[in-house]
């Protein structure tokens, strides 16, 4: 019952702006099927409601509430002390509750409040012991009624029309989906893409657990919504997650390596085995494939092949909580993913990279020229071969992320400073990593402190002088005087080279130091931002 009641409570958070207006007749019936007494009249005309999609919400809502009043003494909802008060509490007489639950829930039938199509999805749940109280029971009805008035035929026709409209399900496609429509077969909004013209709905139950069967399969079924993504030549390793694994908790990566039109092409994405997936708690698809990136190899080779298409990843819920048994995966050129994006979708596709600015060609060449330019001179072979593999692991919409993976050659970090110890001290030693030994301050220190101070005081030496600036405390939010210090360290000290910022389009910074000469020379050849 708790489980059922975490996922109703992410419900009501969603709902819209309060709203005070009931009507007459709604009270009327409310008292006539015995739902309120003739003294809960004015206590209800004081209560507040919502704005609901269903005509019945705002009743059901208003009994919820009154509810809250008996059990906290309040109408809004206090579930911690729900849980707090119940949690080891056994049902002494089930059969009498269920009983008692179930003339209740008939009692918002014979109101209107549940009709005869939801009745049993409720009655249900009472049967199976997951409802014991009025409080989950109205939470579950609330939700159950806005689904189904989101869901209704009407309205989902609306959806159909607009992606006839932009070409996403056509033709015999389209005619199905319009049929499910009216007979009210769709239930999950995932379940669209089992109409939509490039898509796939994949459930993860009807494959092998053995990666050996499964994870081909599922490239193969995924590269058949584009044609030219045909490939041969799959293989994959399992590696650990060295950045997020720790003594306590391993997490891992599976690197897939496939074929197409004569290019080899790479990609991460995270994995879970089946031994750490094996979970009550429902997680037992969580990471079977990584379904937020290991699509993403395709969209690599589709923009090589200056393709107008993009794979996009839908994910699925449940009463808002995500369902990781199954995803979709469909193919949108950029209109089409731009019409998805706006409001009124019943489906939202993950944001892709549609510039194709990037090839593999252009990665290559520019790596070649970082090379050449003396951006890697303080690495060795063995550290440029590793990094160069990285680089083909993920997927680029810039040269900023082809430049990420070489160590000590570009430092991104948050501007929110909360994650660093002594933020200002570590920012300078970062400088000094990727300066390639032009800039090396000595006797680094700030004295930060988030909690007591309005201000600290940056320190370092750096070729035989002392320097020091006063830094303001803004929350945990980097000082923008802090590059600008940095500015007139190196100006003064006639360094052979600079800082350069990056906007990564967040609230990361990313710096560069180049020389005057590659500053030059890469600017001139388009090979930084």
């Amino acid at each position: 019952m708790k489980s059922t009641l975490i996922l109703l409570v992410s419900f009501l958070m969603l709902a819209f702006s309060a709203q005070t207006q009931i009507m007459d007749s709604t009270i009327s019936k409310l008292l006539e099927h015995g739902l309120i007494t003739e003294s809960q009249t004015e206590e209800v005309a004081g209560l507040s409601t919502m704005e609901f999609q269903s005509e019945v919400a705002p009743a059901l809502f208003i009994l919820l509430q009154l509810e809250n009043i008996k059990m906290f003494g309040e109408p809004d909802p206090n579930y911690a002390q729900f849980f707090t008060n119940r949690l080891g509490v056994g049902v002494t007489n089930w059969d009498t509750l269920k009983v008692g639950l179930l003339d209740y829930l008939n009692h918002l039938r014979t109101c209107g409040l549940v009709n005869d199509r939801l009745f049993p999805k409720v009655a249900g749940l009472i049967d199976q012991q997951q409802i014991d109280h009025r409080i989950p029971l109205l939470l579950f009805t609330l939700q159950l009624v806005e689904q189904d008035k989101r869901m209704a035929p009407q309205t989902l026709g609306t959806f159909a029309s607009g992606l006839q409209e932009h070409a996403i399900c056509t033709g015999d496609n389209l005619v199905r989906l319009n049929e499910v429509i009216n007979q009210r077969a769709i239930e999950n909004p995932i379940e669209f893409l089992k109409y939509c013209d490039r898509s796939r709905l994949f459930e993860l139950a009807n494959y092998s657990e053995d990666p050996d069967e499964y994870l081909e399969k599922i490239h193969q079924q995924t590269s058949s919504l584009v044609e030219g993504l045909a490939f041969e030549d799959f293989t994959y390793i399992v590696e650990t997650d060295k950045v997020w694994s720790n003594q306590d908790y391993k997490s891992y990566n599976v690197i897939v390596s496939l074929r197409c039109n004569g290019r080899l092409y790479k990609q991460k994405s995270f994995y879970s085995p089946l031994e750490k997936r094996n979970d009550p708690r429902g997680m037992n698809y969580f990471g079977k494939i990584g379904t937020q990136a290991y699509y993403k190899v395709f969209n690599k080779i589709l923009a090589d092949n200056q393709s107008p298409y993009r794979l996009h990843m839908v994910s699925s819920s449940v009463n808002n909580v995500a369902d990781y048994s199954k995803y979709g995966i469909i193919a949108l050129t950029k209109t089409q993913a731009d019409y998805l994006h706006k409001g009124g979708s019943y489906f939202r596709p993950s944001n892709e990279d549609f510039s194709a600015n990037l090839t593999s060609s252009k990665i290559e060449e520019a790596i070649a020229e970082y090379e050449k330019a003396g951006l890697f001179s303080h690495l060795n072979g063995e550290e440029i071969a590793k990094a160069k593999e990285a680089v083909w692991n993920r997927e680029h919409s810039s040269f900023l992320t082809v430049l990420a993976p070489f160590p000590k050659v570009l430092l991104i970090f948050d501007t929110e400073l909360g994650n660093l110890t002594d933020p200002y001290a570590e920012l300078v030693g970062w400088y000094a990593d990727i300066s390639r030994g032009a800039f090396h301050p000595s006797n680094i220190s700030d004295d930060f402190n988030l909690e007591e101070n309005e201000y600290c005081t940056l320190q370092f030496d750096l070729n035989g002088k002392h320097y020091s600036q006063q830094l303001r405390i803004q929350s945990d939010w980097i000082d923008a005087d802090f590059f600008a210090f940095m500015d007139e360290v190196i100006e003064e000290n006639n360094l052979d080279g600079s800082f350069h910022l990056f906007d990564t389009g967040g609230q990361d910074v990313a710096i560069l130091f180049l020389t005057t000469e590659q500053n030059t020379y890469l600017r001139e050849n388009g090979l930084l931002e």
